[in-house]
């Protein structure tokens, strides 16, 4: 079951995790998305990661980027929203951001909707409509 979905009338794709969460489940969703028809890479990300246990160890950081980057070719120009919750989240997080520093990504770690609506600077998509979206994909 995909827990993601692609927003093509806000070029959005709104990616939900929930559960125990390693770099495999990250590298098989990413690919998934990637290899969506409605996928295009001009397309902003929300990764909403608040119900999830992140266990990705550190050294894991550089082989996924790599793997996002060489691999499947989804850094491009866009925004990433990391949405968290959890202490070892934000810091998994921040530190992937910080390494994606030298690329096209703009990375946002917050751990609300309200603090990423501004990021994503999307006319008509307000905190009532992303909630929307991520309850849709917790119903699946």
């Amino acid at each position: 079951m995909e827990l993601y979905k692609i927003f093509s009338e806000f070029k959005l794709i709104i990616n939900y995790y929930f559960g125990e969460v390693g770099v495999i489940d990250l590298k098989k969703r990413m690919l998934a998305i990637s290899l969506d028809p409605s996928f295009s890479e001009e397309y902003d990300i929300v990764n909403d990661l608040r119900d999830c246990n992140l266990n990705v160890h550190v050294n894991d950081l550089k082989s996924y980027i790599d793997y996002l980057q060489n691999d499947i070719k989804v850094i491009t120009k866009r925004k990433s929203v990391l949405l968290t919750s959890k202490p070892n989240q934000v810091v998994l997080t921040t530190i992937f951001s910080k390494k994606l520093l030298y690329t096209q990504l703009k990375p946002l770690v917050c751990s609300t909707i309200e603090a990423a609506i501004p990021f994503l600077d999307k006319k008509g998509l307000d905190k009532i409509t992303i909630n929307l979206m991520i309850e849709e994909l917790k119903k699946k």
